[in-house]
């Protein structure tokens, strides 16, 4: 690969390095509220809005449902609350 110049080769660089990646190599999709991250190495899902959401090596975006479906445990062994739903006024 060649760069324009140094630091658009960094610049690319970085962004290989620190974007999350599917076990496949390519980027997972962006995820849905109802998701969680599931992290292909220890088998473990985490909840959105926990410390290793989406930010772990390897992984990908599914349901809480398809991930217990695959045989995948919830971080720390606790089910994702609820989504919160907005009320009515």
């Amino acid at each position: 690969m060649q760069c324009a110049s140094w630091a658009a080769c960094v610049a690319v660089a970085l962004v290989v390095v620190f974007v999350p990646m599917t076990t496949t190599g390519a980027q997972s999709p962006a995820p849905r509220r109802a998701d969680v991250w599931v992290n292909s190495d220890t088998k473990v899902y985490h909840c959105p809005d926990t410390r290793w959401y989406g930010k772990t090596k390897v992984g990908k975006y599914m349901t809480e449902a398809e991930a217990r479906k695959a045989g995948r445990k919830p971080a720390g062994g606790k089910e994702c609350p609820a989504p919160q739903r907005p009320t009515a006024r």
